[in-house]
């Protein structure tokens, strides 16, 4: 099967209207992610990925500040609306820094019923067939940003968010300013108070090919290009 096999329609679980439907087996979406994601990138063939039983906890969690830290991540107040580069550079960091899989993830967040990011599969498969996000596109319509958010999924089901919850400090500071610079991990339904999290596509490579390539500036090679502007990644 060639780089765009097809991966039929009745293969696709339906995407989430409204977010209770969401509610039901985060790792199970997952891994229809994961389907989904071999169809579009054929490096993907070599993702392995099983579910650990055992949770991260505290003792693991501190681990990775230094980690990222040593990687020159000193802090995550400039990770706002820039997900998808943040969570691709630091995925690897991570995945290494607590010896288990830890993969970036490519989806939808609803807050109860509204949609905050509601990429399809349409969507998706466009960008992916399409070589990438095309960044000039976006500017000559002169929209604010691309409708997609990424996130790190760790193999127990547990989930890091580092840069949602900054967009919301930045957009509404006396409601979030406690998250400020916080890196976030728990089980999805409990993230953040009211919002649900929808898995749709996995991986570094294929994060890569969505975003065009590796010299894409929605991607960062060090972690100088993490603090570059680039285009921001819009909510609803």
């Amino acid at each position: 099967m060639g780089f765009f096999g097809l991966f039929r329609k009745s293969n696709r679980p339906d995407l989430p209207v409204p977010s209770f439907h969401i509610l039901g087996d985060y790792n199970a979406n997952f891994m229809q992610a994961i389907k989904f994601s071999r169809h579009y990138d054929l490096s993907m063939a070599n993702f392995n990925w099983r579910w650990n039983k055992q949770p991260v906890d505290e003792g693991d969690l501190s681990k990775i500040i230094p980690a990222l830290e040593a990687a020159g991540v000193p802090g995550f107040e400039y990770s706002a609306f820039q997900c998808m580069k943040w969570c691709h550079f630091m995925a690897p960091i991570i995945s290494q820094a607590l010896g288990r899989n830890v993969s970036v993830t490519i989806g939808q967040i609803w807050k109860k019923d509204h949609p905050v990011f509601d990429p399809s599969w349409n969507d998706l498969t466009e960008w992916i067939k399409g070589g990438g996000i095309d960044l000039t596109e976006y500017a000559r319509l002169g929209k604010a940003g691309i409708n997609i958010h990424a996130w790190l999924t760790i193999d127990s089901g547990q989930i890091i968010e580092a840069t949602f919850h900054h967009s919301l400090v930045m957009a509404y500071p006396d409601h979030y300013d406690e998250l400020k610079g916080r890196l976030l991990c728990t089980y999805p339904a409990y993230i953040l108070r009211d919002h649900n999290y929808f898995p749709m596509a996995v991986g570094q490579s294929f994060v890569e090919a969505l975003a065009g390539g590796k010299g894409s500036p929605l991607l960062a090679n060090s972690a100088e290009d993490l603090y570059a502007p680039s285009l921001i990644i819009a909510a609803k």
